[in-house]
């Protein structure tokens, strides 16, 4: 197991998640009705967010996963933070899985997104889900008093 310090990690999936928050920012193109709105480093950024948000709980246990696949690693958060998330998100366990199957390789696939046909995902739901791990780990940080290592 690599010996890699959480508030790092976390520290990562905070800075991809302001990113992404101020990417979905749409701007007006002047003197027409268009509007810019750069999707594609957007949805990037909060995939990359959510999987670093989740890699920061994983190594609150000294665990690691080395993988973008976000349903996997959502798998392997423990069984409290599952119910959690599900419980204030107001979706079934059932209903988290199809939500993160659908953006489970988002991060991987949204980077070379010219190559698709198709890609969808939920961003509002990724943002609140990453917001929420992000606050839960934070959380997870002072109740087993893991300082940071410099």
């Amino acid at each position: 197991m690599k010996n890699i310090d959480p508030h790092k990690i976390l520290d990562n999936a905070n800075a991809f998640l302001i990113a992404a928050n101020r990417l979905n920012e749409q701007r007006p193109i002047p003197n027409t009705a268009n509007f810019e709105w750069p999707v594609v480093p957007y949805v990037v950024s909060l995939s990359f967010a959510l999987e670093m948000a989740m890699k920061a709980i994983l190594a609150t246990d000294r665990r690691f996963a080395p993988t973008h696949e976000l349903l996997k690693l959502y798998n392997k958060l423990p069984e409290l933070v599952k119910n959690e998330t599900t419980a204030v998100l107001n979706v079934t366990p059932l209903e988290m899985r199809m939500k993160l199957t659908k953006a489970n390789k988002s991060f991987e696939e949204w980077r070379y997104y010219y190559e698709s046909t198709s890609l969808e995902v939920d961003p509002v739901f990724l943002t609140r889900l990453a917001t929420m791990l992000r606050d839960i780990c934070q959380r997870l940080l002072i109740q087993k008093n893991i300082v940071r290592v410099e």
